[in-house]
């Protein structure tokens, strides 16, 4: 799926395990298992954050991130497969946001916290 039609399964291969190896290089050896079916994962130890799920959580505000794009401007040249999904879930996540701005902006709103700027 990440590599596209035009590698060969041996070159998909090697492209994959230099992709293992470069994650392991920054992140840490364990960082990665690799599960029976060829199926990789993360780590069970490590705690995966992102901004989205703190958002969703309501640890954090829209408001207090600066950029909130999924995945702005990534694309892989040779996956239409995966390009599409990305694209969906650009879409949804775009969706989720806005409905969460505006609950925000009509919580502070009702809170009266907006002052005459509208900050």
């Amino acid at each position: 799926m990440f590599w596209g039609d035009s590698f060969n399964q041996d070159k998909a291969m090697q492209s994959f395990r230099n992709s293992m190896y470069t994650v392991r290089k920054f992140l840490g050896k364990d960082i990665l298992e690799n599960n029976s079916g060829g199926i990789v994962s993360i780590n069970e130890k490590y705690e995966i954050s992102s901004d989205y799920n703190s958002i969703i959580s309501g640890k954090l505000s829209i408001a207090e991130i600066d950029d909130v794009e999924f995945m702005k401007s990534y694309y892989l040249k040779e996956s239409s497969l995966f390009n599409e999904w990305l694209d969906e879930k650009k879409q949804e996540i775009k969706i989720f946001l806005i409905e969460k701005s505006l609950k925000e902006v009509e919580k502070f709103i009702n809170e009266d916290q907006l002052d005459s700027s509208g900050k």
